[in-house]
């Protein structure tokens, strides 16, 4: 389909002058990228909307009389896209955001959906994870080939994650339902057993929020109650993450060797001794248990592995880092062309400025200001870097130095005193009146997830599967800021300030064209 861009060009013109007399916002409301909550906007008014949609279905009056579902893809696309530009005012785009999520589900694109809803969420103040269920529900009611059911079901599964971390169990058990049936409609054998696999942890993650909240009723009349407490304090520790609240109540539970491992965690010490056998202890725990309870165990051990780690040495440095390796495993396929920085860093010879180490194959760098490391590696035009890491001490920043077809830039985390992140530099700023800041404090004790992709027409940041930032760009306006610079400008490099950071994996993959091994 080819879409009429001449009309979109008045389109960009007349929806200004119309909606403009609506809503007059300011500049900082048609930002292109993801700013901290208070800064999301009001959803527009169903009148406003309603004119807004009057406009754009008059305007593109041609491409909504074009009913082939190749056509309406095309369409939902388009519409996805320029809604992310700042020449459309908001109720205009939450509209065009709307309807490219209703084009595209209706006809059983439940990616682009997908897409269409992250950029939605961006902008305006909604409920991102019960948009995506609606999605896969009219998904799911539309679909009707192998490769639309399978996309659903891989669609779905990361929602039972969001569901846990929400604690939203109802949405959860929906998309459990949904993503059930799809694995089975696409009759693809791995996908069911891996679907089951999945909706069995759940459902025992369900009944552990339900245990949990009867135990918490219990200790509203009875505090001391050890087997509440046991189950509060697992629940809070071991599901949630939220070691804080949950080792007050595992120092009263029934469990006597949880409760004295809570009461020796309670009893703060600077020591690496210390540090060190709660770390070990803590990840023999995690042998108890199994998938997602596991992992929030055994990310917790390696927190205090980090905290110790830069006192350590010999023997017990490498069993700690081989630990850290270990927890820190990717457990889904690798992409095809997918390059492990990390494989072919030396930091000896790839050390920009700063200490790094790589023990056992977990990257590691000092706390001096401005520490920085160069991979042997110029990225292709399109690609996706994927990163693993803590900052080991508070107060500590990230730097992740990209470049773009020979346009050196960074993604920066935990900046100007731990919390902000951004792009940098935009037009030569690095914070004031950079329009990609968002408002984020990096935590010592937990291991984040990055993926940053690099697109011919902007870049977008991604944390633990949730977008940050996302950027429309053709790169003229992005430089690499100066604390940053690098011997060479077109590879990727890591920068960190102030603190230790360590990387557990650092990989590319490729999307568009092949990248340039430089060793």
């Amino acid at each position: 389909m080819s879409i009429n861009f001449r009309s979109f060009i008045f389109l960009a013109t007349s929806i200004a002058l119309l909606c403009g007399l609506l809503t007059s916002p300011t500049s900082g409301q048609l930002a292109t990228t993801t700013a901290s909550a208070p800064a999301l906007l009001p959803i527009p008014e169903a009148a406003v909307q309603r004119e807004s949609l009057s406009t754009l279905k008059r305007v593109l009056k041609d491409e909504y009389n074009q009913h082939a579902p190749e056509q309406r893809q095309a369409l939902a696309k388009m519409l996805w896209q320029q809604a992310t530009l700042d020449k459309n005012p908001p109720p205009m785009r939450f509209v065009m955001l709307h309807q490219a999520i209703e084009l595209a589900t209706g006809t059983g694109d439940a990616a682009l959906a997908f897409q269409a809803a992250d950029a939605l969420a961006q902008i305006f103040a909604l409920d991102l994870l019960e948009l995506k269920v609606s999605v896969l529900v009219q998904a799911a009611a539309r679909a009707q080939s192998l490769n639309q059911w399978e996309a659903i079901t891989n669609l779905g599964l990361p929602l039972l994650d969001c569901a846990v971390r929400e604690e939203r169990y109802a949405l959860g058990q929906k998309t459990a339902q949904i993503a059930e049936a799809a694995a089975a409609k696409s009759k693809h054998v791995e996908l069911v057993a891996l679907v089951q696999t999945r909706l069995v942890e759940f459902h025992i993650l369900l009944t552990a929020c339900t245990t949990a909240q009867a135990a918490l009723t219990v200790l509203d009349q009875h505090p001391l109650d050890g087997p509440a407490n046991l189950s509060a304090g697992r629940y809070a520790c071991f599901v949630r993450g939220d070691w804080p609240a949950g080792l007050v109540h595992l120092a009263q539970c029934s469990d006597e060797a949880l409760k004295t491992l809570a009461i020796r965690e309670m009893v703060q010490s600077d020591d690496p001794i210390h540090q060190l056998e709660l770390a070990d202890r803590w990840w023999e725990m995690g042998e108890n248990y199994k998938g997602w309870m596991q992992r929030t165990i055994r990310d917790h051990a390696a927190a205090w592995y980090h905290t110790a780690l830069g006192n350590l040495n010999g023997v017990t440095l490498a069993r700690i880092s081989q630990r850290i390796k270990v927890n820190a495993t990717v457990t889904t396929a690798p992409f095809e062309n997918t390059v492990n920085l990390l494989a072919l860093v030396d930091p000896a010879r790839d050390a920009v400025a700063g200490i790094w180490k790589a023990p056992n194959g977990v990257l590691a760098s000092d706390d001096i200001h401005h520490a920085r490391l160069a991979f042997p590696y110029e990225p292709p035009e399109e690609y996706d870097l994927r990163l693993e890491f803590v900052v080991a001490q508070k107060g500590g920043s990230l730097a992740v130095l990209l470049s773009q077809h020979g346009t050196p830039f960074g993604w920066a985390m935990g900046v100007q005193t731990n919390h902000l992140c951004r792009f940098e530099s935009i037009n030569k700023r690095a914070h004031a009146g950079n329009p990609t800041e968002v408002k984020l404090a990096l935590r010592t004790d937990r291991k984040y997830i990055l993926v940053l992709q690099v697109r011919k027409d902007g870049v977008t940041a991604i944390l633990d599967g949730k977008t940050l930032c996302q950027y429309k760009t053709d790169y003229k306006d992005m430089s690499r800021y100066t604390p940053w610079k690098m011997p060479n400008e077109k590879a990727l490099g890591l920068g960190s300030s102030a603190g230790a950071l360590v990387v557990y994996s650092a990989e590319v993959v490729e999307i568009g064209g092949s990248g340039k091994k430089l060793r």
